[in-house]
């Protein structure tokens, strides 16, 4: 599932392989705090999420290289894939507006969720850069 995703997002073959292991840390961790813990599936996302941005972070300190791309493909295996299809599913099924509702907060929740995440990563691990590209990441 990560190579065609390696290959729609027009990463260079020499960045797959971080790409792949900052993505599979995010996935074990999901998966063990899932099937080991009662954790919230909120909690297990933004979990999750820190561990993907920590990975990155710390790839990107070894290569030099912005760790955007790592940590794009990790959030990307986060997010649940049938989730917009479910919701829309779900919708049509209740009929009326209260299933659009929840789907639409299931979905900004989501997205909050892994923004935290990320978020509590980068203050982990700061990105390489001068002051101001810092302070611009933490405002």
């Amino acid at each position: 599932m990560l190579i065609p995703f390696n290959i729609l997002s027009l990463a260079h073959p020499t960045q797959w392989l971080s790409m792949t292991v900052v993505a599979g840390v995010g996935t074990v961790i999901s998966t063990a705090l899932t099937l080991n813990t009662s954790l919230t599936s909120a909690a297990v996302t933004v979990i999750s999420s820190v561990g993907v941005g920590v990975a990155g972070g710390l790839n990107s300190r070894w290569t030099n290289h912005p760790p955007l791309i790592d940590v794009l493909s990790g959030v990307g295996m986060l997010v649940p894939g049938g989730l917009g299809a479910r919701g829309a599913a779900e919708s049509l099924a209740k009929g009326g507006n209260a299933g659009g509702i929840d789907f639409g907060a299931t979905m900004l929740l989501v997205g909050l969720q892994i923004s935290i995440g990320v978020f509590v990563a980068e203050v982990l691990v700061p990105s390489r850069g001068d002051r101001r590209t810092t302070r611009i990441t933490l405002i």
